[in-house]
C-alpha cells in the first residue's frame, strides 16, 4: 500500500513511437567523438522518476490521514556530472 497509482499520468514518456532503427543509426555520439552513447540509447530525464506527497502531521490529522512514514532528516549529495554513470551517487 506504499506505492499507489497516480491518475494524472496516462503514458510512459520514455518510448517514442516514431523511432526507427534507421533514425537511431544516424544519431551522433553525445559525449565522445567515437562514443556509443547517443540521444537514442541514453537514459531519459524521467528514468527512475518518482513522486512523494509530503505534509505536516497537523495537516494529515486535519485530513483524517494516517502517516505512512516520518521524515527525520535529509541531505543533498552527489559528484560532478562528468563522472558518467556515477553522477547522482555520493
Amino acid at each position: 500500500e506504499e506505492i499507489v497509482p497516480v491518475q494524472a499520468i496516462a503514458d510512459d514518456e520514455g518510448p517514442r513511437p516514431d523511432t526507427s532503427l534507421e533514425a537511431l543509426a544516424k544519431l551522433k555520439p553525445a559525449f565522445a567523438e567515437n562514443g556509443s552513447v547517443t540521444a537514442g540509447n541514453a537514459s531519459p530525464l524521467n528514468d527512475g522518476a518518482t513522486a512523494l506527497v509530503l505534509m505536516s502531521d497537523t495537516k494529515a490529522k486535519q485530513r483524517g490521514l494516517k502517516p505512512l512514514a516520518r521524515l527525520v532528516s535529509a541531505a543533498p549529495a552527489g559528484v560532478h556530472p562528468d563522472y558518467m554513470g556515477i553522477g547522482p551517487v555520493p
